[in-house]
């Protein structure tokens, strides 16, 4: 064992110490014991499998940490940071997520049912594979595109699977190849129309392929005239 402090980001004070076997252990104890870990310093952690439901821990710093398998539900985590962190197969349900930042975190079989995600940040494309449509809330959440624009994403975002490239259709952009395009907010209802979608499938995928670097003005104006 070892003598382990979890000190604060802001201020380096020791939020929790004691003997454990890894931070993780003395993470989950903590936990246990209902410490108010609020400006955690959690950067490159490895939190792998850690049992941390009902955690007090806001504006904390968990960047590049490894949270795979990590159970968060009913966490309090607003304003925590999770660049680049791994949060494969991680519960997250019914934890309060306001104001985090995803930027660059990666996502697969991650469980966000219930979860608040008011005012969040995301920009992988992974992202898309969480099922936003049982999160709590989305209203003011962004996605930064490959090309570094900040797209609204308040709603569940639509993702057209079958095409040649990747497709994603925002409140007011559409994301092909992680870029952004900005679309009228009455394209993105069409788009977003199952019986459009089944309807002119081939010429989506013909005109994502000739459009996914030009202007989309001529997208604009082909997908009125097909609506």
């Amino acid at each position: 064992m070892s003598f382990i402090k979890i000190k604060s980001f802001t201020c380096n004070r020791t939020l929790y110490e004691g003997r454990f076997n890894s931070i993780k252990q003395a993470l989950e104890q903590a936990a246990q014991d209902r410490i108010n870990l609020d400006g955690t310093d959690l950067r490159h952690a490895n939190l792998a499998g850690a049992s941390l439901d009902d955690l007090r821990m806001k504006n904390a710093r968990l960047n590049e940490a490894n949270l795979t398998g990590a159970n968060l539900s009913e966490a309090d985590l607003r304003g925590c940071l999770f660049t680049n962190a791994e949060l494969y197969n991680c519960c997250l349900c019914y934890s309060n997520m306001t104001r985090c930042s995803f930027e660059g975190a990666r996502f697969g079989g991650t469980d966000i049912t219930g979860t608040n995600l008011v005012y969040t940040r995301f920009s992988s494309l992974s992202a898309f594979e969480l099922k936003f449509l049982a999160s709590l809330d989305l209203t003011g959440a962004l996605y930064k595109s490959a090309n570094n624009i900040l797209c609204r994403m308040s709603t569940t975002p639509l993702v057209l699977s079958g095409l040649e490239y990747p497709v994603q259709i925002l409140d007011d952009h559409i994301l092909i190849e992680g870029k952004a395009f900005f679309i009228t907010p009455a394209i993105a209802g069409t788009l977003a129309s199952h019986d459009f979608i089944q309807k002119n499938r081939g010429f989506l995928s013909a005109l994502v392929q000739t459009h996914r670097l030009q202007n989309f003005q001529e997208f604009q104006r082909d997908i009125n005239q097909r609506s």
